[in-house]
Order: structure tokens, then C-alpha cells, then sequence
């Protein structure tokens, strides 16, 4: 998750590389593991920092979280799980 006063993203490309395969987790890296790696490109439109607040356990806690707006330029939308999260912003909920 990201540490305490990080900040989204900022809009621009964002290129990985994945590696072959069809089972989960995704290995997703910046550069090429192989030849047979396949380039992953996304659109960042847009990046707003948020912070979410949760309850449970009889306390209440905040955590710095993003909103982005996305546009999938190769792959499936599988990829923006994996992207996200290689770069230090999972979906809530999938960590």
C-alpha cells in the first residue's frame, strides 16, 4: 500500500512488459524480461489524491489513496490490476 503522504501518479504513458502467461499474478515489469514478454501500454488521463476512511474494530483509519482515470491502449483491463500495482497504487481490496 502506499506510505503515509504519497501522491498519484502523474497523467502520461505508462509502458510495462508482462510476462506470458495465462494464470495470476501478473509479472509486471518496466522493462522486457524476454523476448517474448508482451508490452502493456495505459493512458493516464487524470490522478487525484483522496484519502479513504474505514471502521472496524473500534477504530477508525485513514489511508492515501488515488482516483485515476485510465485509458487501455493495449491488453485487457486485467492489466490496469497489474500496472497499478506494480507501481506502488493497487486496487483497494486486491492487496
Amino acid at each position: 500500500a502506499p506510505s503515509s503522504g504519497a501522491h498519484p501518479l502523474a497523467p502520461g504513458l505508462w509502458r510495462h512488459y508482462a510476462a506470458r502467461g495465462n494464470r495470476a499474478p501478473v509479472i509486471m515489469e518496466r522493462q522486457p524480461g524476454a523476448q517474448d514478454w508482451l508490452p502493456c501500454e495505459t493512458r493516464v488521463l487524470a490522478a487525484h489524491s483522496v484519502r479513504a476512511t474505514f471502521e472496524g474494530d473500534d477504530v477508525e483509519r485513514a489511508w492515501p489513496c488515488a482516483e485515476y482515470e485510465l485509458e487501455l491502449l493495449t491488453g485487457r483491463t486485467h492489466q490496469l490490476r497489474a500496472q497499478l500495482a506494480r507501481e506502488g497504487w493497487p486496487i483497494f481490496g486486491d492487496v
